[in-house]
């Protein structure tokens, strides 16, 4: 299976279906199951302190796409970084593993 890795809380957002959208400077012909994996780069959460799971497989997505950058898609990131900003608020747990 191809995988990628995202930095945290960026992959939890993947996981969570908050984030839609990667920015690569390659392209790939595949399509269909893809790994999601959050990198080894230790990210502290703001609220806890704790570190989002780092090194971990998270989930497995369907990428069905790729295509060039639209302004659009910038404006759509803006909106994830609102997202992000509040995600806590959401109660959705992003980065957090059902172990733990």
């Amino acid at each position: 299976m191809k995988a990628l890795s995202n930095r945290q809380p960026w992959a939890g957002l993947v996981e969570h279906g908050l984030k839609s959208i990667e920015v690569r400077t390659w392209s790939t012909k595949h399509r269909g199951s893809l790994l999601i994996c959050a990198s080894a780069y230790k990210c502290r959460d703001d609220e806890t302190g704790e570190y989002f799971p780092h090194g971990v497989m998270l989930a497995v997505v369907n990428l069905i796409d790729i295509r060039p950058l639209t302004r659009r898609d910038f404006l759509g990131r803006l909106y994830a970084d609102q997202l992000y900003a509040r995600w806590q608020g959401l109660g959705l747990g992003i980065g957090k593993t059902s172990s733990g």
